[in-house]
């Protein structure tokens, strides 16, 4: 068994720099993630099952839609919201469909501040958007590649924890 913990730099230390108050900085291990190699040679990765074991409140969504029309038309899942979330989400795409699609954590209720997670089929990344995160520290997109699934069917698992969102999709 291979397991990976990386580094998360929260931004505010690169360059040298110290928080506003003078602290120091603030950056964390990733959750730990096993690896394994595919019988093709690929490389792939998930969260280790222990985190199971940090599972409280479960909040189920059967069959649902997502909205058109972006971040506005975005609806928010009764029960499921907080500070620290764990999200398994699988999407079914209808053959052929290339636009962009996602979800919003750490929304406000006026969708004023969110994170944003977005698949684009079309150029096959997964991005993370920060730029409406509220803070000016780390507020970036960052993505990386997401080749097409074989089928129809996309799943991503989601941490969310305060200000950090991991995801393997």
């Amino acid at each position: 068994r291979r397991v990976l913990f990386g580094w998360i730099n929260n931004g505010w230390n690169q360059g040298g720099a110290k928080t506003t108050t003078g602290a120091l900085p603030n950056n964390t291990l990733s959750l730990p993630r096993e690896l394994s190699v595919t019988s093709t040679g690929q490389l792939r990765q998930r969260f280790v099952p222990e985190l199971r074991k940090l599972r409280q409140k479960h909040t189920h969504v059967a069959e649902e839609s997502l909205p058109s029309g972006g971040v506005a038309a975005a609806k928010f899942i009764d029960g499921a919201s907080g500070l620290q979330l764990e999200i398994v989400a699988t999407f079914n795409l209808p053959t052929g469909f290339s636009s962009k699609f996602g979800l919003l954590v750490l929304a406000a209720a006026d969708k004023s501040e969110y994170t944003a997670i977005t698949f684009d089929p079309r150029r096959e990344h997964v991005l993370l958007d920060r730029t409406h995160a509220g803070a000016l520290i780390d507020a970036d997109v960052r993505g990386g590649p997401w080749p097409q699934p074989c089928g129809p069917e996309i799943s991503v698992h989601i941490y969310v924890d305060h200000a950090v969102v991991e995801l393997i999709a």
